[in-house]
């Protein structure tokens, strides 16, 4: 994905700064279950972390959402280049 995302990038000005967003949020998404149950005894999740995050006893956020946050940074950052082009 990303190197097709890369051919555009001089197109849509915001789309580097969206992916970098992206990248951070997939190695949130990847760290959250490790950080929720550190410094807890076992089977046990910290009191920080919302009650929709948690599934089966383990942290989860579900690929839906995923989707529809990634789908939506690149709509988004699409959008304001669209809207706010870069001035020459």
């Amino acid at each position: 994905m990303y190197f097709a995302l890369a051919g555009f990038m001089g197109y849509f000005r915001f789309l580097k700064p969206a992916l970098a967003f992206i990248l951070v949020f997939i190695g949130f998404k990847m760290i959250l279950p490790w950080a929720a149950k550190v410094g807890q005894s076992e089977g046990v999740i910290a009191g920080w972390v919302p009650d929709f995050l948690i599934k089966s006893g383990s942290v989860h956020l579900s690929t839906d959402i995923s989707l529809a946050i990634v789908g939506g940074v690149l709509g988004l950052a699409i959008a304001f280049s669209v809207a706010f082009p870069e001035k020459k």
